[in-house]
């Protein structure tokens, strides 16, 4: 008998474990982004991940959260994320145990379970995990998995269903930051603090000298339910600026909602779905629907990657022929990934060239907004801790364009948001943003609270006063908790709003290096390995000195490598003076680290424009 749980649960966990047996299944890393794998290889680690979540609410004695949803990567994987009691990612001490409980032998199952218990001191009592999921047809099955687990472990769980991955960090934090709430958290409070700060601001903006449309492709996931939903809330109030949701990959509307929950309102059962008490939700019964395009040719990541727009927006064209008022300076386009979390931009200029803006591009904006802001509302430099965190991926003359002309601190960290995020908790105000458009702003107490008073102060002007109100109505309108697709969408168009300025004028800050990002499949990822800044190849041997060789030939030449956190392959950055030579560089070094990694498949083809 196990020496901390007792019988009844150690038979539970042994009894429901037999149900999903790990034979043939490849070991997989708890990363930055939780598990990501083939679907059909995740049915055992999500049982055990439900159990991990029940463990993890007990040692915090608050509400943890687990999302179903592979964000980015192609339809047929699938993943789960924990999401811890802040509202953040999985606290990284956890993540080593995630690892263990996730691959060890069914055998050994209940020892490991015990080996936790003891290092964090946890006895089982009360507790409950959120879950959540997206739009791939696997989420069904392996939700049960994961309720198995829950369950196993004697836990209770509320089921949201259909949410982005941002909206469950939402319910999370929102329910663990006020003890006083009285019902769990809903989509409704969600959209509400979007609709109200974003409405609020935008009464402090002049009216635009032209409507505005903005297309926004949703990638095929549930990011196209949710920002449905946001379009026709925001229809309500504001008029001139109008969005237009492409590849949505969906049948059925947005238009349902998922009311307030009182607690004690549940059945017999302690676990329950929200869908069981709240009626005209019609969001809950969408996942059969999905069709199959999730992320295909659309999307932030293949937006980024390809540096070209997504399949699906001549439906935006159909609509800009209806509505003639729009024209190119006033048009302009968003991707988010599959789960909403990742967002760049984008425009055609005057010669119908593509034009990108990603997550640099969003720092930059943001980071002169509230600098400027603050210089209005006549707070000193010094005042607070301001800070922009990168990672090597960061544009270079992004960092020159923070550091020489808006005299912000630059940070920069290893790759994965739990590490900018981390770094940015640190400030005053922490920006931080992955190139591939990961990102949000974090506030203190401190700089919350000095707005707050300037907002309200009767001895300041009215000009500090309004720029203190703006910069409140800004903070609610952030998700301080993770990257929000939805949230940063509203954030950069309530600053285009202030400035009058259309997306052209946003692009004009400063000038990007040309770029290029690849990636190769390779055999094993393990096998690659790099300095912490991730800058520098270690291994395979050899590789580096090649890289640097490359890397001189080419005027302003910049260029890494890295193996993924969650998939075996090996992601490629290179810059240089030209579109053509950031090109060639980025096309020489996968060559290079297909043949010195052990590349799987086709050889690398040079990207093509």
């Amino acid at each position: 008998m196990s020496p901390i749980l007792d019988q009844t649960r150690t038979n539970e966990i042994f009894h429901y474990n037999l149900l999903f047996s790990k034979y043939g299944k490849k070991d997989i890393l708890y990363g930055t982004a939780g598990f990501r794998t083939n679907a059909n290889q995740l049915d055992h680690v999500m049982f055990r991940m439900g159990i991990l979540a029940v463990l993890y609410a007990n040692y915090t004695k608050k509400v943890a959260g687990i999302m179903i949803t592979a964000s980015h990567n192609p339809e047929c994987d699938n993943g789960v994320k924990i999401i811890g009691n802040n509202g953040e990612m999985l606290e990284e001490n956890w993540e080593s145990y995630a690892t263990i409980l996730a691959n060890c032998k069914d055998e050994e199952i209940v020892n490991s379970i015990d080996m936790i218990m003891s290092d964090f001191i946890i006895r089982l009592g009360n507790s409950l995990v959120y879950l959540a999921h997206d739009t791939r047809k696997s989420c069904p099955v392996l939700l049960e998995a994961c309720i198995l687990g829950i369950n196993a472990m004697g836990g209770k769980y509320q089921n949201y269903g259909l949410l982005t991955t941002p909206q469950l960090h939402f319910m999370v934090y929102t329910a663990n930051s006020d003890s006083d709430i009285s019902y769990y958290p809903a989509e409704r409070d969600y959209f509400d603090k979007l609709k109200t700060a974003f409405f609020n601001f935008s009464q402090d903006c002049p009216d635009p000298p032209y409507r505005i449309l903005v297309g926004v492709d949703t990638a095929n996931g549930v990011g196209a339910l949710k920002m449905e939903r946001l379009q026709i809330l925001l229809r309500e109030n504001i008029k001139y600026l109008e969005f237009t949701v492409v590849n949505m990959g969906l049948n059925g509307n947005a238009t349902g909602d998922i009311g307030y929950i009182k607690h004690g309102r549940t059945t017999n059962s302690n676990n329950h779905t929200l869908n069981d008490e709240i009626e005209n939700n019609n969001e809950m019964g969408t996942i059969q629907s999905t069709q199959s395009g999730l992320n295909l040719n659309c999307g932030a990541d293949y937006v980024k990657v390809n540096m070209k727009p997504p399949t699906g927006l001549s439906s935006v064209h159909d609509f800009r022929k209806e509505s003639p008022f729009f024209e190119d300076q006033n048009v302009h386009y968003a991707s988010f990934d599959g789960d909403a979390d990742r967002i760049v931009f984008y425009y055609f200029d005057k010669n119908h060239e593509f034009n990108l803006l990603d997550g640099d591009k969003i720092a930059a904006l943001i980071a002169y907004y509230i600098k400027d802001t603050l210089k209005i509302c006549e707070l000193a430099p010094n005042d607070f801790d301001l800070g922009v965190v990168q990672t090597a991926y960061a544009n270079g003359s992004s960092t020159l364009y923070i550091r020489d002309n808006l005299n912000m601190k630059v940070y920069f960290t290893p790759t994965g948001v739990k590490h900018l995020h981390h770094k940015a908790a640190q400030l005053d105000v922490g920006i931080y943003f992955e190139a591939n458009g990961h990102g949000t702003v974090l506030y203190s107490k401190k700089f919350v609270q000095k707005i707050a008073e300037l907002s309200k102060d009767g001895t300041k002007s009215s000009k500090i006063n309004t720029s203190a109100r703006n910069m409140m109505n800004f903070i609610n309108l952030t998700n301080q908790s993770v990257g929000d697709a939805l949230s940063d969408l509203l954030l950069v168009e309530a600053i285009l709003l202030k400035y009058g300025w259309n997306i052209t004028h946003w692009n004009s800050m400063y000038q990007d290096l040309p770029n290029r990002l690849m990636k190769i499949k390779i055999n094993d990822r393990t096998l690659v390995k790099t300095s912490p800044d991730e800058t520098i190849c270690l291994s395979p041997p050899a590789l580096q000195e090649a890289i640097d060789s490359l890397v001189s030939r080419y005027p302003k030449g910049r260029a890494f490598l890295r193996p993924s956190g969650t998939e075996d392959v090996v992601r490629i950055y290179a810059e240089a003076e030209s579109q053509e030579k950031a090109d060639d560089l980025a096309h020489s070094i996968s060559v290079l680290a297909f043949d010195m990694a052990a590349g799987v498949g086709d050889r690398p083809l040079r990207p093509s424009k």
